[in-house]
């Protein structure tokens, strides 16, 4: 099906919709969606939602709400709460609690502030801001922005906004604006637009 559609690695374009097929990666632009999968990571977009889905890698961005799931570490934001799952350490942040639940150590915190330093671990809690720092991983949240720094991959959400930063891949999410870089293959999809570069050729 695929093979049919592109005749020698060149897109296939239809009113609103492209399909380029090269070597290990496809790319499916319809309307205002867009799939690409290159060897191993997809990414989908769709309206106003991305995923992301790399080697252990997991972003999901739908309206208000983020799924990061790396290696051995899980964020969820949804609208103004946040769990952060690390190794052994848990934070669930709600309206204006916060619970942290270090190898031995609770704290539960309602009033506005808090900061828990733990081994290699902290967590500071602020009005509607919370940042959490355990040994190579940060999390900082903010009314609607969330930014995910793990080993190598970096995650900011705002809005309707998302960029992720893994090993060799970057995904920048903005209004209907797609730019997906991976190895040696770039992606731009703009309003009805699509540009695909791969190794050393530039399809528009």
């Amino acid at each position: 099906m695929i093979c049919g559609l592109c005749a020698g690695n060149r897109p296939v374009q239809t009113d609103h919709h492209v399909l380029v097929q090269t070597d290990h990666h496809v790319l499916v632009q319809t309307d205002h969606h867009v799939l690409v999968q290159t060897d191993h990571h997809v990414l989908v977009q769709t309206d106003h939602h991305v995923l992301v889905q790399t080697d252990y890698h997991v972003l999901v961005q739908t309206d208000h709400h983020v799924l990061v799931q790396t290696d051995y570490h899980v964020l969820v934001q949804t609208d103004h709460h946040v769990l952060v799952q690390t190794d052994y350490h848990v934070l669930v942040q709600t309206d204006h609690h916060v619970l942290v639940q270090t190898d031995y150590h609770v704290l539960v915190q309602t009033d506005h502030h808090v900061l828990v330093q733990t081994d290699h671990h902290v967590l500071v809690q602020t009005d509607y801001h919370v940042l959490v720092q355990t040994d190579h991983h940060v999390l900082v949240q903010t009314d609607h922005h969330v930014l995910v720094q793990t080993d190598y991959h970096v995650l900011v959400q705002t809005d309707h906004h998302v960029l992720v930063q893994t090993d060799y891949h970057v995904l920048v999410q903005t209004d209907h604006h797609v730019l997906v870089q991976t190895d040696y293959h770039v992606l731009v999809q703009t309003d009805h637009h699509v540009l695909v570069q791969t190794d050393y050729h530039v399809l528009d």
